[in-house]
């Protein structure tokens, strides 16, 4: 049996429904918690709700328009990197 481990970083998002997700920042996957990273990251979670996607069913509504990176630690937490979507995108 495998043991828990506490990630070291942790990704919270908002959509444009108002609603706040967290999730695991997992370094092998993703890289290093960068600003890069983090627009690549919100790009690519935004493509997969398209008509088709493996996410479609989540909507328009579930479309992320802010993400920030934080330290997981306990209290207070340090933000690592921040991406905010901007207002417009041509498509």
């Amino acid at each position: 049996m495998r043991r828990s481990t506490t990630p070291k970083y942790v990704i919270s998002t908002l959509d444009v429904s108002g609603l706040t997700s967290i999730m695991e920042w997992n370094c092998k996957r993703y890289g290093r918690p960068t600003e890069a990273n983090i627009e690549i990251f919100i790009k690519r979670f935004n493509q997969s709700l398209q008509s088709g996607r493996i996410n479609a069913h989540l909507g328009s509504k579930a479309i992320v328009s802010k993400g920030t990176i934080y330290k997981n630690t306990i209290a207070p937490r340090q933000e690592v990197a921040t991406f905010r979507k901007p207002l417009f995108e041509v498509i």
